[in-house]
């Protein structure tokens, strides 16, 4: 059996996604500003690197069915949730999750626009909504 090992990140991975299609997943590291990292499969070759969406670890992460946007979570003490187009490298929304610790974040597998996060004492539902203003996250 052949293994390979991606280094470079000393402080341990918090998150780990596999796209749909099984040709590329995503890893969120732990530690200040953890970065997030897209490989290419069977490739290993590194796509795309996401920052700045949580400040200490990444909880949970997640492609929507399509695999068009990346949803992750981050933990304590931000509990960000961050919807992001991963091809361009750019965030689409981000809210605050929760106030207390997020475990999971799941793309609804019949609407792209609807998620839904979990953690302690919450399950909470969301909608990327069209507004006046724009595209905007509503959890409820």
């Amino acid at each position: 059996d052949q293994h390979t090992v991606i280094h470079g990140h000393s402080n341990g991975i918090g998150a780990f996604a596999i796209h749909p299609n099984k040709k590329c997943f995503a890893f969120g590291e732990i530690g200040h500003n953890p970065d997030i990292y897209i490989y290419s499969y069977p490739e290993l070759k590194q796509e795309t690197i996401l920052q700045n969406g949580t400040q200490r670890k990444y909880s949970d992460m997640q492609f929507n069915v399509t695999g068009n946007y990346l949803a992750t979570i981050g933990a304590s003490p931000d509990h960000m949730l961050t919807i992001w187009d991963w091809k361009v490298g750019s965030v689409i929304l981000r809210a605050k999750a929760f106030s207390q610790d997020v475990f999971s974040v799941r793309f609804s597998p019949y609407n792209d626009n609807r998620l839904i996060t979990a953690g302690t004492g919450h399950i909470r539902f969301w909608d990327m909504a069209r507004t006046f203003t724009g595209l905007k996250l509503q959890g409820k």
